[in-house]
């Protein structure tokens, strides 16, 4: 008999032991939570790279005349072929030039007569 009376004791303690546990689990726990404040920031960071950009082919144009540019029909990386009109010179300093040359002629022509 003392058997039974430890026996049922010790259900007795066992499952008070179990009512409490359950009593424990029965509130969700508490999970941390991490925050960021995000704030406006004005400053920025520019970086810059010191280098030189070269061409893959370069490629000298010029006039048999010296002259200023009338209008130059090209843009940068266009592809050109042999023909084709990519700036113009103004005429007027070579018809000046002309004319001065013509005049010339005229005088020393008139001179020899």
């Amino acid at each position: 008999m003392f058997r039974t009376s430890i026996l049922c004791a010790a259900l007795v303690l066992l499952a008070a032991c179990q009512e409490e546990e359950v009593a424990e689990t029965s509130e969700p726990p508490v999970r941390a939570l991490k925050t960021i404040t995000i704030e406006e920031v004005e400053e920025t960071t520019t970086r810059r790279y010191p280098s030189v950009l070269q061409p893959g082919s370069i490629s000298t144009l010029s006039f048999e005349v010296s002259g200023r540019l009338k209008e130059v029909d090209l843009n940068v990386g266009q592809r050109v072929s042999q023909g084709d009109l990519i700036a113009e010179l103004d005429t007027t300093s070579l018809e000046i030039q002309v004319e001065t040359a013509q005049a010339s002629l005229d005088e020393a022509n008139s001179l020899a007569k």
